[in-house]
């Protein structure tokens, strides 16, 4: 009997192990999403602003053009 409980904490203490890595690559892999999207925004951003920028608007042009009604922030 303690060699059957010795081998189910040794694959206990293995999927613990495995689950310990797994989580830290989704942890990383759940950073590396958060650094693109705010890339991404970053870009989409910049080329609202670059929009707004040659077409001399403004914020309330833009909440104009979408046709939303007036913006106070």
């Amino acid at each position: 009997m303690a060699r059957q409980r010795r081998s189910l904490e040794t694959q206990i203490n293995s999927l613990d192990e495995q689950i310990d890595k797994l989580q830290e690559k989704l942890n990383s892999l759940v950073q590396q999403k958060k650094e693109l999207l705010g890339k991404k925004r970053e870009e989409e951003l910049r080329e609202l602003y670059d929009f707004m920028t040659t077409n001399n608007m403004s914020v309330q042009d833009m909440y104009n053009l979408i046709g939303q009604e007036e913006h106070t922030a």
